[in-house]
């Protein structure tokens, strides 16, 4: 028994440090988001995606990480940070 629970352990772990790499990465991605929004306007998350591809090129936003994407974008929403449009389906700036 005690090899399972090291082992549940161990994989918590791994995913509370991934969480916590994945928060980090897209701190750092924030401010390409803004200067995005900034330069361009409003945008919807499969634009954000493209150019963080552009700029992070070891990494794409499809899949797992596109739904991590949208997680970040609907925090910063939930913060006040970014508008979401329900109607356009896009992402700005507040004013």
């Amino acid at each position: 028994m005690d090899i399972v629970s090291d082992l549940d352990q161990e994989m918590e772990e791994e995913v509370e440090e991934e969480d916590t790499s994945s928060t980090e990465d897209y701190n750092l991605y924030w401010q390409y988001m803004v200067g995005m929004l900034t330069n361009l306007g409003p945008l919807d998350i499969n634009r954000i995606a493209t150019m963080l591809e552009m700029f992070v090129s070891e990494k794409t936003f499809t899949g797992d990480n596109r739904h991590q994407l949208k997680e970040f974008l609907d925090s910063k929403v939930r913060n006040s940070d970014l508008i979401f449009s329900l109607q356009s389906g896009v992402y700005s700036l507040p004013q």
